[in-house]
């Protein structure tokens, strides 16, 4: 599965999921719930008679997670598609800078043309490396 398949699959795992938030619920201890009250996730197994049959070892920092995991992956998701989109335009900044400067050492006759397509092309495989494609 390549990066953006992935990035796919998360987004359509946070749509289909219950909406949060999420919160460990008030009633019964070790239960993660919605704001409606229905079950997430259980961290703690009770007997009938009300005691505890299996506490999950680290269930209050693993609910933590859990509870915020929504949250936490929307905000994480928003800010990459600020940095892709970021890198797009300094790309295509990179790349109009280079053509007008190309234009500028051709009228003045300079015959010391620096190749700033190896530049370009080296800008291009960094963006690449991190999945930003430019046109």
């Amino acid at each position: 599965m390549n990066r953006e398949q992935k990035i796919a699959e998360i987004r359509e795992a946070l749509e289909k999921a219950t909406p949060g938030p999420w919160h460990m619920s008030k009633l019964s201890a070790g239960y993660l719930v919605d704001d409606r009250g229905k079950d997430i996730t259980v961290f703690i197994e009770y007997n009938e008679d009300g005691s505890v049959y299996m506490e999950f070892e680290n269930w209050q920092n693993n609910a933590r997670l859990i509870a915020n995991a929504p949250e936490w992956l929307r905000f994480l998701l928003e800010e990459r598609d600020k940095l892709i989109e970021g890198l797009r335009k300094l790309a295509k900044t990179n790349a109009e800078n280079i053509s007008e400067i190309r234009e500028w050492k051709a009228k003045q006759n300079d015959p010391e043309v620096i190749d700033l397509d190896w530049y370009n092309y080296v800008a291009r495989d960094i963006l690449r490396e991190v999945g930003v494609t430019v046109g």
